[in-house]
């Protein structure tokens, strides 16, 4: 039963002023936007993508409010020099 609760608390925002996402889980975003933009440094822009699209599995919405406050501009940079080296 405590089980059931603590996803319950996890996932529905029930006792978590971040809206149901843990500290762990908001690490685990930013570690996989981090590597989404090594990879798109790097050149790889399918790698890229799937780094981000599994931050966006974690939690869709704190994905993308991350990417656009944070990570928004350095991947723009980081396309655009992808793109003048092809």
């Amino acid at each position: 039963m405590a089980q059931i609760e603590e996803l319950c608390s996890r996932y529905m925002g029930m006792g978590d002023e971040s809206g149901g996402i843990g500290s762990d889980d908001t690490k685990r975003i930013e570690n996989f936007l981090q590597l989404m933009v090594e990879a798109q440094i790097n050149g790889n822009t399918l790698k890229a993508d799937e780094y981000f699209d599994s931050a966006k599995q974690i939690d869709f919405s704190i994905a993308k409010k991350h990417f656009e406050s944070s990570y928004r501009e350095e991947m723009n940079s980081a396309r655009i020099e992808t793109m003048r080296e092809y």
